[in-house]
């Protein structure tokens, strides 16, 4: 039997002012983990946390908008209407944005440039990729792009309980990791270095299959670096 892909998923980055774009993920692992060691590793699929980064840079006044929004619920962020000297695009287009932070997947991080202010068109989100130095990177470079001022990283979207593990994966991807331990025979799973791609496959040849369909999904971002970071023979 040869190898059959059978999972991947691609996150995103948004931005404040300016919609989605595609993003880049940095992980590698040196040698794959087997399932079992890899299902200690990973973190709960359940649930992710918001963390805010102390001391990031932003002014008092924006990183107590920043508290204030990751503590709204939905219905909540209309209070954004009532800061004033930002235009009402602007709010708006916060409202939808932080909306959809306070639901995405880890791992995730929000960059701004303190210099042009929080609501601006230079913070952008990145989420669902495949370490927290990823979403890092992803977001920062999205921000850099239309800063007019440094960037910096102002939150971040992290499973509960986070702390360094040996392995790590994408929310969605963790959740495909469930798949994954269903059912014996060869089988892998692979994430791409740069890009948030990942893909799994079984049989004979696991690997070579994970790693072309995830190199296949990252080769329509410009990337040709995937890994194995799980496989059982």
């Amino acid at each position: 039997m040869t190898a059959k892909p059978i999972g991947r998923l691609r996150g995103t980055v948004t931005g404040i002012v300016g919609g989605i774009a595609l993003l880049t993920a940095a992980q590698a692992v040196a040698e794959p983990l087997n399932g079992r060691a890899a299902g200690r590793a990973l973190f709960s699929a359940r649930t992710s946390a918001v963390e805010i980064v102390k001391d990031s840079g932003l002014s008092a006044a924006d990183q107590a908008i920043l508290g204030t929004l990751f503590k709204l619920k939905e219905k909540d962020l209309a209070l954004l209407d009532q800061l004033p000297g930002i235009s009402a695009a602007d709010r708006e287009s916060a409202k939808a944005v932080f909306s959809q932070f306070k639901e995405s997947h880890y791992y995730g991080a929000v960059a701004a440039a303190p210099g042009d202010g929080l609501v601006a068109p230079a913070t952008q989100i990145a989420q669902n990729l495949h370490s927290p130095e990823a979403a890092r990177a992803a977001a920062l470079a999205a921000c850099a792009k239309l800063a007019q001022s440094p960037c910096v990283v102002v939150a971040e979207v992290l499973p509960r309980r986070y702390k360094p593990k040996p392995l790590t994966l994408s929310q969605s991807a963790t959740e495909g990791f469930a798949t994954y331990k269903k059912g014996k025979g060869p089988k892998a799973l692979a994430i791409s270095a740069s890009t948030d791609a990942w893909a799994v496959a079984r049989g004979i040849g696991a690997k070579i299959g994970a790693r072309r369909e995830c190199e296949r999904l990252a080769e329509m971002k410009g990337a040709d670096d995937c890994t194995v970071v799980i496989a059982d023979d």
